[in-house]
């Protein structure tokens, strides 16, 4: 038997590294836009966070979820001092206009809230993933009192490169 490849047995076996593809190979290149942006921007991470409405998938790195914590809180207590103050203006004198006014800007803030409640919870479940924890855990903040601080603790923890799991691929190449 001079062919090196046979065997009395048949074929020579397959070496198992022939077998063995990357992440990159089955299931193809990762989607650079669930990539998290580092130390970014107030008005990158503002724009992200609405130009990423519904993408549960990916990460957002804690500057990116801070920048959209901090608007929020700007906008809603913003606006809330503002509608008190008209209000008690109309409660103190005869017209009108601040009551409405004060109505209209509390009308605002519940379509800001409604507005932003499926982002804000796409983006606390990316946060999650950027710190390599399923998205399920954001379910902790619905158990009273120790469940908020569980999630103010994941929410500060640092990125982890393991998180890159959560992330979209485009397609198989092979």
């Amino acid at each position: 038997m001079s062919d090196q490849t046979s065997s009395p047995y048949g074929p020579a076996p397959v070496a198992y590294e022939d077998f063995v593809f990357s992440d990159e190979e089955l299931l193809g290149p990762r989607d650079p836009r669930d990539a998290p942006q580092r130390r970014t921007n107030p008005a990158r991470a503002i724009g992200r966070f609405f130009a990423r409405y519904a993408r549960f998938s990916g990460r957002s790195s804690r500057s990116e979820y801070w920048w959209v914590g901090l608007l929020n809180v700007v906008v809603i207590y913003g606006a809330g001092i503002v509608a008190i103050v008209l209000a008690d203006t109309a409660e103190r004198s005869s017209a009108a206009g601040p009551g409405i006014a004060a109505g209209v800007l509390g009308a605002l803030i519940a379509v800001f809230l409604l507005g932003s409640f499926l982002p804000g919870l796409a983006l606390g479940v990316r946060r999650l993933h950027d710190a390599n924890l399923s998205g399920w855990f954001l379910l902790l903040g619905a158990v009273p009192g120790i469940g908020p601080m569980a999630l103010l603790v994941f929410s500060l923890l640092p990125h982890s490169p393991a998180g890159e799991r959560f992330d979209r691929r485009t397609g198989a190449v092979v």
